[in-house]
């Protein structure tokens, strides 16, 4: 179970991380587990990119979650109130969980692209940020199979210091594992990580 010293954006943090890795299957237990308890979390003093997060988790768990999360940053012009170009990133990628009738949910679709589409001029083309950005316009994240999106999320974060580097490296030896059989060494080698990482977040 992770740490209850975690806070709630910690925790969503590293359960996304976890599963856009490839590694929700070796922690299923323990992300249900916390998944379970962040449905009921109170996210109304949080800040967009929180509620951003929390909802694309939970309706990617199969939770129900009301799109009325969002109202509270939106005004009459339908305009979104965000702070950074990750608030925008992370309401768009939630914003694809939508279903028919969620007119806030496409209107976030339509308002954080238009937003981001005017920023990545100014983001260095190679970047991180950039790199993200223009992957999430040619795919949606929930729509992206799992295997190619490890593969780019460690090509984009392996030379960051934003993802845990024991996650980075768990998560190379599970693509390596699934696309060849592996050596008893690397298996071993897989486990003990496996086994740290447990210690360390759950």
């Amino acid at each position: 179970m992770i740490s209850n010293t975690c806070s709630l954006p910690e925790k969503l943090q590293l359960i996304y991380n976890l599963e856009r890795l490839c590694l929700g299957s070796l922690f299923e237990e323990e992300i249900n587990v916390v998944v379970a308890q962040m449905s009921n979390s109170d996210v109304s003093g949080c800040d967009l990119h929180t509620v951003s997060l929390w909802s694309y988790l939970l309706r990617a768990h199969r939770y129900e979650v009301s799109s009325d999360v969002f109202a509270k940053f939106k005004d009459e012009e339908g305009t979104f109130a965000w702070r950074n170009p990750q608030d925008l990133l992370s309401l768009y990628n939630a914003a694809y969980y939508r279903i028919h009738g969620e007119i806030i949910l496409d209107e976030a679709i339509s308002f954080s692209k238009t937003c981001l589409e005017s920023i990545v001029p100014y983001l260095e083309q190679e970047g991180t940020f950039s790199r993200e950005i223009t992957r999430a316009f040619q795919i949606p994240i929930p729509r992206r199979v799992k295997a190619y999106e490890a593969k780019f999320y460690i090509s984009v974060f392996e030379n960051e210091n934003t993802v845990d580097r024991m996650i980075l490296e768990l998560g190379k030896i599970e693509l390596q594992s699934r696309a060849n059989s592996a050596s008893t060494r690397a298996k071993n080698y897989y486990k003990v990580n496996q086994l740290l990482l447990l210690e360390k977040l759950f």
